[in-house]
């Protein structure tokens, strides 16, 4: 079981869950005998227990570990009915298909009694029921039996306890480290460590909150030591590993969030990852933070240490696209990019949040460069800074980067870390107020997705929304994807000589459905007619020029000529639509005393 455990974790195991049911051999045996006996009775109970089955199975068919299938080669999956639950409202929450394996027992759980009940008035000499309901008993406590029964020590150690003497209020990183949510895990979360937190009562870095907001990972992915930390505990190499950089961010990590303890608890045997990566993850925490004052427990199964913190500056100073400063950063900020010439983040909805520290309270100056979300019919964009909830500034955009200040009194401030709210008056869609940028050529349609043909003598590239849309084959490579959602519905490679095969390949489409065509390998000095006709019911104009490339984005019965086409030495298309909600964007930060 641990090492089926470990495959799952590292990745490289037939499933990627570790979610199991097991009914029992006698169970099964004996509800099959209940089911022969009784017959009709029997029925409420199979219907219970086959629907639970059913549902438990997830939202596609997997038969050991493998959901796609090939039909007389069409690469297809099997839906259950499982699926449709993910359409209800709150039913919705559930997840787990495994949770439908309590229906699986609560309909076997009668049918096991009956089947007993049978077997036991079948033989009528009381030496023989007895029998019968011992062996019966044996083999369903044999088929459930689970031993050595895992047990966890909850004796919180002394040192957890000596923490919560201290009053002052600040925070601890305790490997293992890791963060769980109702959707997912990252790195190796041990839930025990908050039940300490209730003897020592400090902030930590991680733990389980179910129904998390995205911003609680999202932070934590992009601040480069934890989410490296977070990378080694789940036998990930980190990318882009940059020790002297991590250094940095750490000593500022320690000195924004005050932290002031990291402590090691010893591996679970049989806990993974931890017990196959706390080594590791030791030995990089070790060089990446400033650790000193070692302390051991007597059962050697718990080190701490003080945690060096880099001095808070003043002023701060942000540069909202830097990737070292992204610590700083709360929710509802967009990824960098460059905005108006420079570079910024997007202000995701109406409302970012910046988190700013302080080593003693006093009056402030802030100042933020800016500019509003601009369109054609843009309204007055109307921007709040609130500091602690304190309502510090308000402003009316002007077009363009332009800055802003205000003046943070010190009964607005507190020692440490403080929250300055970003709060904007109204959000739009880039794809609802400007829908021509992302127009299908003529064909009266809009990009549903992120799609990209990228066509040159090497490759044929597509993509369709984030998946390759390409068999990367030489001659045509079409994908079909559903105009509406933008999923990908199939994908197909043509040799110049196979114009038939491509044209029923597109007449079996549902007239309405986007097409994307890359060529690989260059386009012949004379094309098949067939193609041409194939093309054109995309929407091409006719048979793609002689030369090195061609790509095209397209609707299945669309006019011909209304369809994207580019060709050349690099053929290429994208259309991205961009459907954030948008406010306004910032670039850069300062935050410091006034003299």
């Amino acid at each position: 079981w641990v090492e089926h455990l470990r495959l799952s974790f590292s990745g490289a195991g037939r499933f990627s869950d570790v979610h199991t049911v097991f009914l029992g051999y006698a169970a099964l045996l004996l509800a099959g005998v209940a089911v022969l006996a009784y017959r009709r009775r029997t029925l409420p109970w199979v219907f219970t227990a086959l629907l639970g089955t059913i549902l438990s199975l997830g939202p596609l068919l997997q038969i050991n570990g493998r959901w796609l299938f090939n039909l007389d080669g069409l690469q297809t999956t099997v839906p259950l009915p499982y699926i449709l639950l993910h359409y209800l409202p709150l039913i919705s929450a559930g997840r787990a298909p495994n949770r439908f394996s309590v229906l699986i027992v609560l309909g076997l759980a009668p049918l096991v009694g009956l089947g007993c009940y049978y077997l036991m008035t079948f033989y009528r000499r009381w030496w023989l029921m007895a029998t019968v309901g011992a062996v019966a008993i044996l083999a369903l406590v044999w088929d459930g039996l689970s031993v050595p029964l895992p047990t966890t020590n909850a004796v919180i150690p002394d040192f957890y306890a000596r923490l919560g003497e201290d009053r002052d209020d600040y925070s601890i990183l305790v490997l293992p480290f890791g963060l769980r949510s109702s959707f997912g895990t990252l790195g190796a979360e041990r839930t025990q460590l908050q039940y300490y937190q209730s003897a020592h009562e400090k902030h930590i870095l991680g733990g389980n909150v179910s129904r998390a907001p995205d911003i609680v990972f999202e932070y934590y992915r992009r601040v480069a030591p934890l989410a490296h930390l977070l990378d080694i505990e789940a036998y990930q190499v980190p990318e882009d590993l940059d020790l002297e950089s991590d250094r940095r961010q750490a000593a500022e990590l320690a000195a924004l969030l005050d932290l002031r303890y990291l402590v090691v608890q010893g591996p679970i045997e049989g806990r993974l990852p931890y017990q196959d990566t706390y080594a590791d993850a030791f030995a990089y925490v070790a060089r990446v933070f400033d650790l000193t004052d070692e302390q051991v427990s007597p059962d050697g199964n718990l080190v701490a240490y003080r945690v060096g913190q880099a001095d808070i500056p003043n002023p701060v100073s942000l540069e909202l696209s830097d990737a070292e400063q992204a610590m700083y950063l709360g929710q509802g900020w967009s990824q960098p990019e460059e905005i108006g010439g420079a570079a910024g983040r997007w202000v995701l909805g109406t409302e970012a949040e910046v988190f700013l520290p302080v080593e003693e309270p006093s009056v402030r100056a802030l100042a933020l460069t800016a500019m509003p979300f601009a369109h054609s019919d843009a309204a007055r964009q109307d921007l709040f800074l609130r500091v602690n909830g304190h309502l510090v500034g308000s402003f009316t955009l002007s077009p363009g980067w332009q800055q802003y200040s205000a003046e943070v009194p010190a009964t607005a401030l507190q020692k440490g870390l403080n929250r300055l709210e970003i709060v904007t008056g109204y959000s739009r869609r880039p794809i609802d107020v400007n829908p021509d940028a992302y127009a299908l050529g003529g064909t009266g349609y809009r990009a549903p997705a992120h799609l990209e043909v990228n066509s040159r003598p090497e490759l044929a590239y597509i993509t369709i929304g984030d998946q390759d849309g390409s068999q990367h084959l030489e001659g045509l490579n079409v994908a079909l994807f559903d105009i509406r959602s933008g999923a990908l519905l199939d994908l197909r490679g043509f040799a110049w000589n196979r114009g038939p095969d491509m044209a029923a390949f597109l007449e079996a489409a549902v007239p309405g459905t986007g097409v994307a065509v890359a060529a690989q390998g260059g386009v012949p000095e004379t094309v098949d007619v067939t193609i041409c006709e194939a093309l054109q019911s995309a929407g091409a104009a006719w048979c793609p020029a002689p030369g090195a490339g061609y790509a095209l984005l397209g609707v299945r019965g669309a006019m011909a000529g209304s369809a994207l086409e580019a060709a050349g030495e690099e053929a290429y298309l994208r259309l991205s639509p961009d459907s954030r909600e948008l406010s306004a964007a910032v670039s850069d930060l300062t935050f410091q005393t006034l003299p």
